[in-house]
């Protein structure tokens, strides 16, 4: 992506990497996820919040990535108390998610 800096209008390049989709599965031996989703219905999901060192963390996830589907199904399709039903008590669980792009770097453009 391409940005223009307000001071002197050069332009600047940012370089995310999108990582990959990936599935997660909950086993039945996981309490707690230690996660919060968040959705704009009919809008996707993500991941709001995380406790530190959680079960979730710990497998790979992180705030800001998107769930994509729960058990096969898409999100679109789970209403929020269902969602958060199964989020706290169907095991086994699984949940296809994509993580968000991570920033890399950032460089001037010369003149």
């Amino acid at each position: 992506q391409r940005l223009l800096t307000l001071r002197d209008m050069r332009p600047l390049f940012l370089t995310f990497v999108r990582r990959p989709e990936v599935s997660v599965v909950v086993g039945a031996r996981v309490d707690r996820l230690g996660l919060a989703v968040t959705r704009a219905k009919p809008g996707p999901g993500y991941i709001a919040h995380m406790t530190p060192g959680c079960w979730a963390a710990s497998s790979g996830m992180d705030t800001g990535d998107e769930v994509l589907e729960v058990n096969g199904e898409p999100l679109r399709r789970w209403s929020y108390e269902d969602l958060q039903a199964a989020l706290g008590e169907t095991r086994p669980l699984t949940l296809r998610v994509l993580h968000r792009p991570t920033f890399v770097a950032i460089a001037r453009a010369e003149d």
